[in-house]
């Protein structure tokens, strides 16, 4: 039997022109892709608290490219960790929500084909669709209603200046599709105009399957860690990203058990004792898509590498994240 290809997924963060969005730059993505369609919906972050105990789910505007088979072919969200460009001025709306499986859930089942500049209305209408719901303007905040009168959605104005924050999220590709499709988007954000943000970042995904063995996650934890500013410097780090970190102590000493016991601790020990122990998104190495049971993406996150707008420069540090991995996680001879 054929082994099955490795995939990887590659996010890419840039900054649109002044008066252009992630709406312009995914359209601008899906005609360079034969038969693609663009989508609209929404991306789902938590900011903090509504009322004790109640999240604040916001979801801001996303677009996607599908190809003409309609499988997913790229995303293009906001960032919240790049802000700080004053411009354009105006507003554009987000969502906001009590309930972390509603904006869940919308975030991923909200997609519609876009027509043209798609409406308020538009990207509502899986959730309107869904509950009976409709669009009530009369009175404070715009807000989407149940027939009732409860509260689905507030409708929230923000800065469109956050418009212009553009992450490319892939789909997970073979190889040779990723460095393709990469070439697309970076040939596209040269085209219109694109500006890498002060504080972007090129993150690589890998698939997560590959990692779901406890020696080989320990070696990689502790060959990271123990020469964590050698690693940054190889792979040329923007040291201005926010939320990057190495991992914590008490991360390197579950390794370090991992190491000493051999083959002899269950997976599922090993990864519930790295969770408990502090494994989190916001580091240089993202493992919870690898030990988490539910995560969101079934990947290991690779979250320090330089975005460039030079194709070759960014294939080549996808290319170098991925064997510095490989070789910090070999067994010792």
């Amino acid at each position: 039997m054929n082994a099955v290809a490795p995939r990887y997924g590659v996010e890419l963060e840039l900054l649109a022109p002044t008066h252009r969005d992630r709406d312009a730059v995914a359209a601008a993505i899906a005609a360079r892709v034969p038969g693609a369609t663009l989508q609209v919906g929404f991306k789902h972050r938590v900011d903090g608290e509504l009322a004790p105990g109640r999240p604040r789910c916001v979801l801001s505007l996303a677009a996607r490219v599908v190809d003409s088979d309609g499988a997913w072919v790229c995303d293009v969200v906001d960032d919240p960790t790049i802000r700080g460009h004053a411009d354009p001025v105006g507003q554009r709306p987000a969502l906001i929500l009590d309930d972390t499986r509603l904006a869940l859930w919308l975030a991923a089942k909200g997609w519609r084909r876009a027509h043209g500049n798609a409406s308020l209305a538009e990207r509502l209408a899986t959730l309107t669709d869904t509950f009976d719901g409709t669009l009530d303007l009369s009175q404070g905040l715009p807000k989407v209603v149940d027939p009732w009168g409860q509260v689905l959605a507030l409708v929230e104005a923000e800065s469109a200046a956050h418009h212009r924050v553009c992450e490319v999220v892939t789909a997970p590709l073979p190889k040779e599709k990723r460095d393709a499709l990469v070439a697309v988007v970076v040939d596209v954000a040269n085209h219109l105009g694109c500006t890498i943000p002060e504080t972007a970042a090129l993150h690589l995904h890998l698939d997560a399957g590959a990692w779901t063995d406890g020696p080989r996650l320990a070696r990689l934890i502790r060959g990271w860690s123990s020469d964590r500013e050698s690693h940054l410097q190889t792979m040329r780090a923007n040291r201005r990203c926010l939320k990057l970190g190495n991992f914590p102590d008490d991360v390197t000493r579950v390794a370090d058990a991992v190491l000493a016991a051999g083959e002899d601790v269950p997976w599922s020990t090993v990864a519930t004792g790295l969770v408990m122990a502090g494994v989190r998104k916001e580091l240089d190495l993202n493992l919870r898509g690898v030990v988490d049971s539910h995560p969101l993406q079934p990947t290991l996150e690779v979250r320090c590498l330089p975005m460039s707008l030079d194709v070759d420069d960014v294939i080549a540090s996808l290319n170098a994240a991925e064997g510095l991995l490989e070789r910090l996680a070999l067994e010792p001879d």
